[in-house]
């Protein structure tokens, strides 16, 4: 009798007993026709203490926009141990763990198992969620580059990362990151109009956040080195033109191990894609991955189920340390978009009536005003106000 590791207040999961057929990391060129019923399956598990992702879709052609979520179909992962825990919708093809119920193991080997909506069976093969090292450092670099638009020269900043492995075992990685900068705009003020006529100080927004998210698949190989040692990988690359470098830049950056299966299935997606940088976008020619169909091994299914444990590392980048390296940066639109009103209360209104915000008031009373774009006075119309909990004062 098989027994079933299970946490208290957890639902049993269903197992599965099938055969397993094995496939390559190949790309495959379907027929025009095919291509929509293609399923495309992406997801990975670590030893993190949070929810694990299973994501779900129907392959598109090339010319088509948007997504095409798999809905209703039951999603599972098995241990080696014989566990089941089972993953719940919670959007459109975006199927969730519970971390109360199932955090994974080193050395543990997991398979994904997946039944949709009119009753097709698909797994993955058994992968073990293997150990990444931790990240030596996160650094970065002056640059300048051309932009692919304009053509023009921009100065900015790449940013790098090391890591390395004393016992030489990974030799593959991937990459993803999240970036956070502050935003502070230049003309913190803002002027409310009373029906009076009247102009009266309201609050103001100087402060806000964005974030950007990798779009790009990254992968390297220690492979045609002596140590498994990664030194000055580049993760992104950041201009001076926009907001992100004039305060403060933050970037979190986590790394993943990966067996050679894995490797040679996100350096193949990244060369088809051309970058376009995730597994529901068109591409020419789909890839397949370690997941078959049960239910019809003819079936091509294609993306990638992993596990590995995850390093991350933060790094926070001031503008004072940029000015060390004596970055140039482009003059703020705003400051050239900030004009002064010379036309008096009638031309005030205009202006208020095109959107535009009242950024000062020299001397109010002679008429002079100075108005510009509503983003220049607000930020919250390019970010969020609220502080991030990471964020270090």
């Amino acid at each position: 009798m098989l027994k079933l590791n299970h946490l208290p207040g957890c639902p049993w999961g269903v197992l599965f007993f099938v055969s397993f057929c094995a496939s390559c990391v190949e790309p495959f060129i379907p027929e025009p026709n095919e291509t929509q019923r293609l399923l495309v399956v992406e997801g990975h598990i670590s030893d993190s203490p949070e929810p694990y992702i299973i994501r779900l879709s129907r392959a598109q052609p090339l010319n088509s926009e948007g997504s095409n979520p798999e809905s209703g179909a039951k999603v599972s992962v098995q241990s080696s141990e014989n566990s089941v825990y089972d993953f719940q919708e919670n959007a459109p093809g975006i199927y969730q763990s519970d971390p109360a119920c199932f955090i994974g193991q080193p050395a543990t080997s997991y398979q994904l198992r997946i039944e949709t909506a009119d009753g097709a069976q698909y797994q993955s093969e058994k992968v073990i969620l293997k150990l990444t090292p931790p990240i030596d450092s996160v650094h970065f670099e002056r640059e300048k580059r051309f932009t692919d638009i304009t053509g023009e020269e921009l100065d900015g900043i790449k940013i790098l990362v090391d890591t390395h492995d004393t016992e030489g075992k990974t030799r593959f990685y991937r990459y993803e990151w999240i970036a956070t900068y502050q935003i502070k705009v230049p003309f913190p003020s803002q002027w409310e109009l009373g029906s009076d006529g009247s102009l009266t100080l309201v609050e103001f927004y100087h402060i806000c956040y964005d974030s950007d998210t990798s779009q790009t698949i990254l992968t390297t190989n220690t492979l045609q080195l002596n140590e498994d040692q990664v030194t000055a990988f580049e993760l992104n690359y950041v201009n001076t033109i926009s907001y992100r470098l004039r305060t403060v830049y933050s970037i979190l950056v986590r790394q993943y191990a990966l067996d050679e299966s894995g490797h040679s299935y996100w350096s193949q997606l990244n060369k088809n894609s051309e970058n376009l940088g995730t597994l529901f976008d068109p591409t020419p020619y789909p890839i397949i991955g370690n997941l078959t169909s049960v239910t019809n091994p003819d079936e091509v299914v294609l993306g990638y189920f992993d596990a590995s444990t995850v390093s991350e590392k933060r790094l926070y980048i001031t503008r004072e340390e940029l000015d060390k390296l004596a970055l140039m940066y482009p003059t703020n639109p705003c400051v050239l978009e900030a004009d002064t009103v010379k036309g008096g209360y009638d031309e005030m209104l205009l202006r208020l009536s095109w959107g535009q915000r009242i950024i000062t008031i020299p001397g109010f009373g002679s008429g002079a005003l100075i108005m510009g774009p509503p983003e220049c006075s607000d930020c919250r119309l390019l970010g969020d106000a609220e502080v991030p909990d990471f964020w270090e004062n």
